[in-house]
């Protein structure tokens, strides 16, 4: 008995799509609401697996940098290197339905896309960007970080304006006003990331000029700090340190162990939103390691 497979259809070409959009958009919720729904296989390029908040029911197998669900999906870490991972998909490009990368906050999706219009094997797709409803007025008249939103929107094929239920209707209506003078793409307005894939996935690309990779990203005069500590922090200490960090910290994500609170937990902040929640995976992280993101180099803390 000979069973037929994908692999009968070597001519075939894989749909790639990059979801693009500044740092603390949603891009994760959506990648995550895509997987828990997922109808297709999936091989999603992340760039790591700490703010996945995947269904422990839904994971097959985990193994370093990939963890394949139960549903056919596979997400691939890029901590190696976006070519080693797409590579990895590329080797078995048969067994998936459709590829979509989750860019860096600070990516150029457009560019990201271009090497779907190089590579044979894949079918260049529209490009979604995320937006955070709340924020985006005012990150797009920053001076540090203003020219990557613009850009971010410019390399868009759809717009999904999140957390638009944060919006009054007054604001809604001038963020719509402002996205329609700077692009023809079209709008999509959600709340956690909740996007029917249809709307997302089959998304045609619109003709773009080429333009070559960079050898190296920019960091758009972002700067970074990571901060570790070998023991648990006390909860309250904790908080108060974060709700004083300064509002230059654009993005903060990171495993925190508290003495006096059990258990392992995801802290992130985007802008002066902070959240805390259970994080449910094993992990290496003893005490506390933290990623901040500023704009302002003097604005990073050094220590806890």
């Amino acid at each position: 008995m000979v069973t037929e497979t994908r692999s009968a259809q070597p001519d075939r070409k894989v749909p790639f799509t990059v979801i693009g959009g500044f740092l603390g958009a949603g891009k994760t919720s959506l990648v995550n609401h895509l997987l828990a729904s997922a109808e297709q296989r999936y091989a999603v390029l992340v760039n790591d697996f700490g703010a996945l908040n995947i269904d422990a029911g839904l994971i097959r197998e985990h193994q370093g940098d990939t963890i394949a669900l139960a549903n056919g999906c596979i997400c691939c870490s890029l901590a190696a290197g976006f070519s080693k991972g797409l590579g990895q998909v590329l080797d078995n490009l048969q067994s998936f339905d459709h590829i979509i990368v989750e860019a860096s906050g600070i990516a150029d999706p457009g560019r990201i896309q271009d090497i779907a219009r190089i590579e044979p094997r894949l079918e260049t797709r529209g490009n979604p960007v995320m937006l955070d409803a709340r924020q985006l007025l005012q990150q797009a008249q920053d001076p540090h970080i203003g020219s990557l939103i613009h850009q971010q929107i410019a390399a868009a094929d759809l717009l999904i304006v999140n957390k638009h239920n944060l919006l009054t209707a007054t604001d809604s209506r001038a963020l719509t006003h402002f996205l329609e003078q700077l692009s023809d793409a079209s709008l999509l307005y959600t709340d956690w990331g909740r996007v029917d894939p249809a709307d997302l996935l089959a998304l045609p690309a619109r003709p773009r000029k080429f333009r070559p990779l960079l050898a190296e990203a920019t960091n758009h005069g972002l700067y970074s700090e990571i901060l570790t500590a070998e023991m648990p922090l006390q909860y309250d200490r904790f908080h108060t340190w974060a709700e004083g960090l300064s509002a230059d910290i654009l993005r903060g994500k990171g495993l925190v162990h508290f003495t006096d609170k059990p258990g392992t937990w995801l802290w992130q902040k985007v802008g002066d939103q902070v959240r805390l929640t259970d994080y449910s995976y094993e992990d290496s992280v003893t005490g506390c390691e933290l990623l901040l993101i500023s704009k302002r180099k003097e604005s990073l803390p050094t220590c806890f």
